[in-house]
This record gives structure tokens, C-alpha cells and sequence, in this order.
């Protein structure tokens, strides 16, 4: 294990997901293991394992997962993902970073499908992995893989592969003659990849259809459950569309010195449908915008969307009232990134009383119940998909939080704010390619849909619960007049935890046009009507803000577009754009 060690120690500062220097040699120490079983049980395979790497490069030391493939000098190995070679157990093996290796990818479909376990590399070490997998799933026959190349901080692979057709079942998974069992693998060969795949297509039988999936690989290690896993889960399990249909996942323990105990158990992996050729809201909207269409109709159906999301987390997992703790720790958080990027760009700092009062305002606003979110959402993390609609994919949250804080409940304004900085960012990034600016009515449309979307939403959850209470022989002149209808509804979206957006439609007509800070004295309550907008923001203006950091740090160029933004906020700029 010292060779693989010090391979690793020069490799890794290369990688994209590698959070230290990327220069010179990493200071690595090996944890521990887990080994999986290559179900094909190919000849040139020497070892399938993910040792469990502590970095110790820079103060804020890091725990990575690293799967690699072990092979035979001589076999046929992806260069891309090729690392080196070493000397184990009387013989050199190639080392191939799993992602570019097929046997990888096999071996975390065989052991989620079977729901198998995989153990430490020996009696001596405490790692393991598990394999859990959603009800009627099945290993399939499994074609190729091939790594997707734009991540920053995961990896995820995609499988082509080949299950049993049922027509009886939405998703097409059909049982084997053993739940899983995987079928004949063609050799397609070591590292094979979109090719193998098109290949794969011309061995499908007529009992069979093709059923891509996808693996993300959390190469950061973090102790506790990813919400990304949990959430999506969530979601499948309650019937939910907004997800690709899930697959399963890996989890497991190994040893971590940051942890009291030293043992660490979270989320591995995560294996769910892949979506082929399919695009993203950010690239609709800046082809629409660049052709000077109109996105507001999408922006709606995407707003109706998102309110259907949060509706079934908040159904699904805990909700509860937001004390006046966690409202005062949510404003010192956006206070102290607003100081932390006032000294990173100067020219905010004459907008601090005006930034501070945005803040302050939604201080003193009700606030709704806290639920599970997406927690980054923005257009990229949207996809449209034919004959479906709009399908939301990473649920890790914002990377710059912490694992605890990602997976802590918080209010829906975070993710509405995600989706309206992600439209005003279309509209300027369409400018910075060359191209002419959509006009502010351009964005006000498409920000003011959204929104209009969400409280759709609202309404037909409205709807629903009025029929369910109805059912549950309430009087029907409860509901004889307007007033007692909305009482009644306040009533009902108390019980439920669904104040979120009701709180946010009771602004009739509303829309997120920023009020000034002035119009409320400092010690003024803000009315519940005007909470919806104070919250919404002080969120928006909590991104711009945390935007205009980032764009400081590494794109100045861009620099423009959360200033602009944050002036509109806070009322010193341009009020057309909303």
C-alpha cells in the first residue's frame, strides 16, 4: 500500500475534485478500505477497491474516497484514467482510477442491486461498504461506462446497460430469475465508454430495452447522511416525478481522525436514472434569451414545479416552526458574508447602512415553517425533460456550507432566491458571450412567472386541502364566505407545516419587486403581508452578495452583474428589472 500511497500522493493535486494545492506532492495518509467483488469476474482484473485517503495539505484536512481498478500490465487501460503501477502480492498491476474503468462501475451496480456488502481490505480494517437498493431494481446486463468530465468536486459515471422489458412496471425494471442477478457481459473491454454503449444498443433483444444509469461518487467524505441521497430518496419513494427515478445508493463507516471516536459513517454513492440528451433550464434560457424569446411560460411551469417539490419534502420528511433563534443565526450568517466580501470589494461598502436594513427588515418579518430544500437551486440543476417536464438533480446544497448545515432544516425563500439570481445571471451571461442583453422587461417577466408558478402551486394545494378536510366532516359552511375560506386555510396550513407559500401568496399580486429599506422604521414590525417579500430579499440579496465574492475571487469580469443586483435590492439601482 506505501507504492499506491505515494502514486496517489502525486496524482491527486491533479485531479478537479482534489481541494488542495495543486502543486507539488499531497500529504497523504491511508485510513483503511473497502474491496468490491467484480461480478464478471474478469481474468484481467486484479483488484476493485476505494481506499480511504486523510489529506493533510492544508489546515482544513480532508477525507477522499479513491476507486481504482487494478489490472494487468498488459490489458488494455483507459490513458485518462491511468495513474501508474505498482508491485502487490508478487506481481505489477495498473493502477486506473475507477471512474475510466468499467469494472468499477460494474461492481457498484452488482453490489447496490444485490444489496451486497463489501468489506475492508482485511481483518484488521474496520471499512465497509453497503449496498441498498430501491425496491424491483435489477442489475441488468451491463454494457459500458464513461466519466463525465465537467465536475468539480464528485464524479459521476455513467453505465450503459440492458434490462428485462415489463410494461407493467413504470420505471422498466423487471425480476431476473434472482433479484439483480447480472447477465452476460459483452467484451466491449477495459475502459470502453460511449462507444461501447452505441454498441450495446445493437445487442438489445426484443424482451429487453436500454436503461442508462448514472453513479455519482462523492470523493469527499463527510460523517452523516448527504442530502443528496436522502432527499431524492424522499422524493421517489413518495411518488414524486420531480427526481430521476432512484436506483439506489452506497454507504459505509471507515476511520476518520476529525470525528470523536475516530469512526465515520455516511453516503458512498449515489446510483439513479440517467437522463439522455436532455438539457438544462440555463441552456434554454440563454438560447431563448439570446433569440430574444420569450421565457416566462417556462419560467412558470418551473415555478409550479418547484412548489410541487417542496410540497411533497414537506410531507415527506420533518418540518417544524422557525424559533426566533434560527432567525437571528440565518441573519448574523448573511451579515457576516456581507462584511467578510465588503473586504474583498470595496465599492459595496458605501451600501452597507442600505444592506444592513435589507437584513433588519427580514429580521423583524414572520417567518415561515423550516422544511427540507433543495438548498442550491438554481437553472443548471434544473432539466427539462420531453413528455415529463422539469426534473431536479443535485440536492448536495450550497458546497460553501457545511455537511450539518446542508442537511439542516431551512426556509423555501432560499431556494425561490436560488432560481431568481439564476435568471438575472442568464440575462448577463448572454451579454458577456457577445450577444445583446435581454431588456429588464425581459427579466421582470420571467422573475414574476416564476413566482406566479409557485403560488399556482399553492392554490392547488389549497384546493386539496379544503376537499381532504371536507371528507373529514367539516361543515360545509365553514368555508361559506372568502374570509372564513382563507381562515380556515391558515388553519389547516398550520397543522400541515404548510405556511411557506401561503405565507408567500398572501401578497396578492405580488411579485419580488424589492420594498426600500426605508419604508418601515427601524423598529417597526413588518406586516405579514410584506414578510413574504422582506424574507425573499434579504435571501437574494444574501446570494448576490456571496456572487459578488466569488466573481471578485475568480471571473472580475462578471462582477458587474451581482453589483447591479444588489443595488436593485436595496433600492439604489434600476427597479425595472424587479
Amino acid at each position: 500500500m506505501t507504492d499506491l500511497i505515494r502514486l496517489l500522493e502525486a496524482w491527486m493535486p491533479a485531479q478537479r475534485w482534489y481541494r488542495g494545492p495543486k502543486r507539488g506532492r499531497a500529504r497523504l495518509t491511508h485510513l483503511g478500505g473497502y474491496v468490491l467483488a467484480d461480478p464478471a469476474a474478469e481474468r484481467d482484473v486484479h483488484l476493485v477497491t476505494v481506499p480511504i485517503i486523510l489529506d493533510e495539505s492544508t489546515p482544513e484536512r480532508v477525507v477522499y474516497q479513491v476507486p481504482l481498478v487494478l489490472r494487468a500490465v498488459d490489458a488494455s487501460v483507459n490513458a485518462v484514467g491511468y495513474v501508474g503501477s505498482v508491485a502487490q502480492n508478487g506481481r505489477v498491476s495498473a493502477v486506473v482510477d475507477g471512474a475510466h474503468d468499467p469494472a468499477f462501475a460494474r461492481a457498484v451496480i452488482h453490489l447496490v442491486a444485490r444489496e451486497r456488502v463489501a468489506p475492508g481490505a482485511d481483518a484488521a480494517d474496520p471499512t465497509v461498504a453497503y449496498g441498498h437498493a430501491m425496491p424491483g431494481v435489477q442489475a441488468g446486463r451491463f454494457i459500458g461506462s464513461r466519466a463525465l468530465m465537467a465536475e468539480q468536486s464528485n464524479t459521476s459515471i455513467v453505465c450503459d446497460r440492458i434490462v428485462a422489458r415489463d410494461d407493467r412496471r413504470a420505471d422498466g425494471a423487471a425480476e431476473g430469475p434472482e433479484r439483480g442477478t447480472p447477465l452476460a457481459t459483452p467484451s466491449a473491454g477495459p475502459g470502453s465508454g460511449r462507444d461501447a454503449g452505441a454498441a450495446g444498443a445493437g445487442l438489445v433483444r426484443e424482451r429487453e430495452r436500454s436503461a442508462p444509469l448514472i453513479i455519482k461518487v462523492y470523493r469527499t467524505l463527510w460523517s452523516g447522511e448527504n442530502p443528496d441521497v436522502v432527499l431524492q430518496t424522499a422524493l421517489a419513494a413518495a411518488g414524486s416525478t420531480a427526481v430521476p427515478s432512484v436506483f439506489g445508493h452506497m454507504s459505509g463507516q471507515w476511520r476518520d481522525p476529525r470525528v470523536p471516536g475516530g469512526r465515520a459513517e455516511g453516503h458512498l454513492a449515489f446510483v439513479q436514472e440517467f437522463l439522455p440528451g436532455v438539457e438544462d433550464a440555463w441552456r434554454i434560457a440563454l438560447r431563448v434569451g439570446s433569440a430574444g424569446r420569450d421565457f416566462s411560460v417556462a419560467a412558470r411551469e418551473l415555478g409550479q414545479s418547484v412548489g410541487e417539490m417542496h410540497a411533497v419534502l414537506r410531507s415527506a420528511m420533518p418540518v417544524a416552526a422557525t424559533a426566533r433563534e434560527d432567525v437571528a443565526a440565518s441573519i448574523a450568517a448573511m451579515r457576516a458574508r456581507f462584511e467578510e466580501t465588503v473586504a474583498v470589494v470595496p465599492e459595496l461598502a458605501p451600501l452597507r447602512e442600505r444592506v444592513l436594513a435589507v437584513y433588519s427588515r427580514a429580521e423583524r418579518a414572520t417567518w415561515p415553517t423550516r422544511q427540507r430544500i433543495h438548498g442550491d437551486l438554481h437553472l443548471g440543476q434544473v432539466l427539462a425533460v420531453p413528455d415529463h417536464g422539469w426534473v431536479f438533480i443535485d440536492f448536495e446544497g450550497e458546497p460553501i456550507r457545511s455537511l450539518d448545515e446542508r442537511a439542516a432544516l431551512d426556509v423555501p425563500q432560499r431556494d425561490l432566491a436560488g432560481i431568481l439570481r439564476s435568471i438575472d445571471y442568464a440575462a448577463g451571461a448572454i451579454a458577456f458571450d457577445g450577444g445583446r442583453r435581454p431588456t429588464a422587461s425581459w427579466v421582470a417577466r420571467a422573475r414574476r412567472a416564476f413566482l406566479d408558478g409557485y403560488r399556482d402551486s399553492e392554490r392547488r394545494a389549497d384546493e386539496v386541502r379544503l376537499e381532504a378536510a371536507g371528507q373529514h366532516g367539516l361543515q360545509a359552511e365553514s368555508f361559506a364566505t372568502p374570509e372564513s375560506r382563507r381562515a380556515r386555510l391558515r388553519r389547516i396550513r398550520r397543522r400541515d407545516g404548510a405556511d411557506a407559500r401561503g405565507w408567500l401568496s398572501a401578497v396578492p399580486g405580488s411579485s419580488p419587486a424589492s420594498s426600500s429599506p426605508g419604508a418601515a422604521g427601524v423598529d417597526e414590525p413588518v406586516s405579514d403581508g410584506a414578510s413574504a417579500l422582506a424574507l425573499l430579499d434579504a435571501y437574494e440579496l444574501d446570494k448576490a452578495v456571496y456572487e459578488a465574492l466569488y466573481e471578485a475571487h475568480y471571473r472580475p469580469q462578471w462582477l458587474p452583474i451581482p453589483m447591479d443586483a444588489i443595488k436593485r435590492i436595496i433600492g439604489t439601482g434600476a427597479r425595472g428589472a424587479l
